[in-house]
């Protein structure tokens, strides 16, 4: 079954800023491609179950949270981190 992967404005806002400020953008272009082509198949058996219709996953080095809506077959992405960057400078 197949969903359609939508960004939240603050995941794509994250994501730029991370794009940004990479070292390597090209890594974090791959992890963002590798997410969506993921959730856009397979969104319960790439991430973790959080509660409710949330969820987490990883693709090195991106983590994010997402929520499944499977009425409509769509995957929200919620929020996107660095998962090497420490606490304080998560965005």
């Amino acid at each position: 079954m197949k969903y359609t992967v939508w960004w939240a404005p603050k995941a794509e806002a994250m994501l730029a800023t991370l794009w940004m400020s990479a070292s390597d953008p090209t890594q974090l272009a791959s992890a963002a491609d590798s997410i969506d082509r993921h959730l856009k198949f397979h969104p319960y058996d790439v991430g973790t179950h959080q509660f409710d219709s949330v969820w987490t996953m990883v693709s090195n080095p991106l983590g994010v949270t997402y929520e499944i809506k499977d009425d409509d077959k769509v995957v929200h992405v919620l929020n996107v981190w660095n998962i090497h960057a420490s606490p304080e400078t998560t965005i």
